[in-house]
């Protein structure tokens, strides 16, 4: 049980050229035909989350939305575990209600209120060609302490591999994900599923992104992922993955 994952979201600086760059790297669908330019993702991928590139508020950078029944309810929960409010419960716009948290690490995390779609509202990806997003990522500096947070904020099970905890989808409805410790600073992303990790990595270069992480093989047999990683043309660090059982 737990809260499910369901939306992420690039703040940017630089919106339409990150909308065209996305696009191009990974054949997502994005409508920014609105006044405050925000693009909203299909990845066209079929299965996963959905998503947001839009301008930055403040700094710029990678957020992913837990969906919980009660805002406010879940920043007071928050509170009490060591977090901050960043933004309290907004309503932006009709049937769409979040809020944003920093964890005590100062890793920045959405929350947007349960809400019944609107009417002609599709939320899930179009099924197409496009790559989707799976896999939703917190790291810290101290990995148990966050897996404790986490835990507690959310109901997430987490299923421990050395100091990496990994949770599920709730139920069947959003995407799963893992909490656990940095190799540097906090850092929040995601993972997009590409059939050729490399092949991913050299046109996301040739677009104006860099890599940061080459091709790598994690966990343990029969479960083993093939990853990788690479920063935008803004230096949001955005993972890749694909499975290599």
């Amino acid at each position: 049980m737990g809260n499910p994952v369901v939306h992420f979201e690039i703040n940017s600086k630089m919106p339409r050229e990150l909308h065209a760059f996305y696009t191009k790297l990974f054949g997502w669908s994005i409508n920014d035909d609105n006044p405050m330019e925000y693009g909203l993702v299909d990845t066209n991928g079929g299965t996963g989350i959905n998503g947001g590139i839009g301008p930055a508020q403040g700094p710029s950078g990678v957020v992913w939305y837990v969906e919980v029944p009660d805002v406010d309810a879940s920043l007071q929960t928050i509170a009490g575990l060591g977090g901050t409010t960043v933004m309290p419960k907004t309503h932006v716009m009709e049937g769409v209600t979040v809020g944003v948290f920093s964890d005590p690490q100062g890793n920045v995390v959405g929350l947007v209120e349960a809400a019944e779609p609107q009417p002609g509202m599709d939320y899930g990806p179009t099924k197409g060609k496009g790559a989707p997003v799976t896999h939703a990522e917190v790291l810290g500096t101290d990995g148990a302490a966050l897996q404790s947070f986490y835990s507690s904020a959310f109901g997430w099970e987490l299923q421990t591999y050395e100091d990496y905890g990994m949770f599920g989808p709730v139920d069947g409805k959003g995407v799963g994900g893992g909490v656990g410790k940095s190799q540097g600073d906090p850092v929040v992303t995601f993972y997009v599923e590409v059939p050729d990790l490399q092949a991913t990595l050299d046109k996301a270069a040739s677009l104006g992104g860099k890599t940061v992480m080459e091709p790598q093989t994690v966990g343990t047999e029969p479960a083993t992922v093939a990853i990788a990683a690479f920063r935008d043309p803004e230096g949001n660090l955005v993972g890749l993955a694909k499975s290599a059982s």
